[in-house]
């Protein structure tokens, strides 16, 4: 099962305003997205993926008249309010933050929460008030959603009681070096969250498709921030070829990220001619420091050949790079006016 969630926060404002909406006017963007994907998105199978619209809550009474009979879209809002409405108990009485009910008796069926946002928010109330405790935002924030099944992402800025409560929650978490030094945002402390017990997980953020590249880049950047030179193979090593499988066993029913009987058929043969012995002892070596991505030349995935010998299997790869090229340069045009 694939799920392709789209995060559209702020792609409603007008470019007059600061923004980058040139499709629809304000009043009728969200009717405008759902009609214009769901149609084409028809053609996939709902068993095999899930597709998901998170709207600001402006939008979604409109996103959701426009749903169609069969759509394979579902409607879900940018977070909901930490409490929700009880019989007996809070009324929710709150406006800009919905609570979960409100959202549901509006036809949403999904929810994300994402980045820094409204952490920071309850932070900067906390401490116009006095309050420093930054454990303040912890048990205003994490009430039910921490747990085995939840991953953050990032995790730069955590403290060692926050770590605490990742690891007592089996919460998971994805490091994104390359997307991290991108941004200047800073270095995770991958090495303390694993030395404390916590799965972390290796990812890219969408800064780069190539895993090695990341893999590369996690070892030098936490040696690098430790100021250490003998310190993070093993971990960030496990992190790719053993948390990862860990973490996807919580989301799949198919083992995925293993060669065994049973498991997902995954595989890649790569185009790498070594120049030093080459065993299960020191493989990991020669990936760091002797593979890329580029030399992978035929991937399976699930049993199913995508590509071989750097062909591409039932894809036009010309007339895709046309139509993509295409697609870009209409985006670019919009966004610069």
């Amino acid at each position: 099962m694939k799920h392709i969630f789209l995060n559209l926060k702020r792609f409603d404002v007008p470019v007059e305003l600061g923004g980058v909406n040139r499709i629809a006017p304000i009043s009728a963007w969200g009717d405008y997205i759902v009609k214009h994907t769901q149609e084409k998105l028809k053609k996939y199978d709902p068993n095999e993926v899930e597709f998901v619209q998170y709207f600001p809550e402006a939008h979604i009474p409109a996103a959701v008249a426009a749903l169609s009979e069969g759509s394979p879209v579902k409607i879900g809002c940018q977070g909901v309010y930490r409490m929700n409405t009880a019989k007996g108990g809070n009324f929710g009485a709150f406006t800009t933050s919905r609570p979960a009910s409100a959202m549901k008796a509006m036809g949403v069926t999904a929810t994300i929460i994402g980045h820094c946002e409204e952490r920071n928010d309850k932070a900067g109330i906390l401490a116009e008030a006095g309050v420093c405790d930054s454990a303040a935002v912890n048990r205003l924030l994490n009430n039910g959603i921490l747990g085995p099944k939840t991953m953050l992402g990032h995790c730069i800025h955590v403290n060692p009681a926050e770590m605490d409560i990742i690891r007592e929650t089996g919460t998971m978490v994805c490091n994104n070096p390359e997307s991290n030094m991108g941004n200047a945002v800073g270095c995770a402390p991958v090495l303390q969250m694993i030395k404390k017990g916590i799965t972390v997980g290796l990812g890219t953020d969408s800064y780069t498709f190539d895993m090695l590249e990341s893999l590369k880049v996690a070892l030098i950047i936490q040696r690098h921030n430790a100021c250490m030179p003998n310190v993070a193979w093993c971990e960030v090593t496990d992190m790719l070829f053993k948390n990862n499988r860990k973490i996807a066993a919580k989301y799949f029913d198919a083992p995925l990220g293993i060669l065994k009987p049973g498991a997902a058929a995954d595989v890649i043969v790569m185009d790498y001619k070594c120049f030093t012995p080459f065993s299960d002892a020191n493989i990991d070596g020669h990936m760091i420091f002797g593979m890329t991505g580029r030399q992978c030349e035929t991937t399976m995935c699930n049993g199913k050949l995508l590509m071989k010998d750097r062909q591409l299997i039932g894809i036009d790869e010309e007339a895709m790079n046309a139509r993509t090229m295409e697609a870009s340069k209409k985006l670019w045009s919009r966004l610069n006016g």
